[in-house]
């Protein structure tokens, strides 16, 4: 298995199997994970923080929220920020949910588009033990949409974009490469070196739209890159980790290039053949007692 062919195979990698393998992303039907009754009490929230009608937003808080001192004036002033007049637009971007026996709460992010451009909206919905209620809200002001903000391009990146991507193929390279020369090399367990040989450990995530990384060490990833997009308005994780299985790998496969060949057993000689025509003579054995 020559150099290039070993290269050739790790750049198919990285075009076609790491992203099928590591990766995520796509639309994602975020209603699935909420109930109904949840979005929809977060949705009469934002139009009556939007709409200034201040005492009836005051009557959904929680408890905690609402006992918060200013908290009148917080409202006041974010639905002076939000838009007034109707909105092109209202999707549901993103959405956690917590349940146990005592308490349901949704994480809701909305994203909304009016005549006075883009916004996004987290809410936390908490009900315990009664009806649900508001128990975080926070808004803001977008330049543009996520799905634009978020989006995967080359354009103003730093040098850390593209060492990122560089250490992707790298390492896709070495563990794929690593992989096939486990299964050429004729040595025990050669099927288990060649899938250890595409497992890393200690990955690092990096975003792609802030440049921020986060270093996960009690972390497995296979072909030793990925990436992951948690739906079409969230930003892009890249997703490298460090080849400790394929160099394994390849310390074992120098090690049993290194072994001497197991020594064959000399054959025995063949048993001397009588020649076509002889007569062997036969030797009676006397029995013992008998007569003559």
């Amino acid at each position: 298995m020559s150099i290039v062919r070993i290269a050739r195979l790790g750049v198919f990698a990285v075009a076609f199997i790491a992203p099928l393998a590591c990766g995520g992303g796509g639309t994602i039907d975020w209603h699935r994970f909420v109930r109904p009754e949840d979005e929809e009490f977060a949705r009469a929230f934002f139009d009556s923080v939007r709409f200034e009608r201040v005492d009836y937003a005051l009557g959904e808080l929680s408890p905690l929220l609402a006992g918060m001192p200013g908290i009148r004036d917080s409202l006041v002033s974010m639905g002076r920020q939000l838009p007034h007049g109707p909105l092109d637009s209202v999707h549901l971007i993103g959405a956690n949910r917590f349940t146990s026996s005592s308490t349901d709460r949704s994480d809701l992010t909305f994203e909304f588009h009016s005549a006075s451009g883009w916004g996004a909206v987290e809410m936390v919905v908490l009900r315990e033990d009664g009806p649900r209620v508001i128990h975080g809200f926070h808004a803001d002001r977008l330049p543009r949409a996520l799905e634009v903000t978020n989006a995967f391009t080359l354009r103003d990146k730093s040098f850390g974009h593209y060492l990122m991507i560089g250490l992707m193929v790298v390492c896709v390279v070495v563990a794929i490469g690593s992989a096939v020369l486990a299964l050429f090399t004729p040595m025990k367990r050669r099927w288990a070196w060649a899938l250890l040989a595409l497992v890393g450990t200690g990955t690092f995530a990096f975003n792609w739209t802030t440049g921020q990384g986060r270093l996960m060490l009690l972390n497995l990833l296979f072909f030793d890159a990925g990436y992951w997009k948690g739906g079409p308005a969230a930003p892009w994780v890249l997703k490298v980790a460090f080849p400790i299985g394929a160099l394994l790998t390849i310390r074992r496969v120098r090690s049993a290039r290194h072994e001497p060949a197991a020594p064959t057993a000399p054959l025995a000689p063949p048993d001397p053949v009588a020649p076509i025509g002889s007569v062997t003579p036969l030797t009676e054995t006397p029995n013992e007692g008998a007569e003559r």
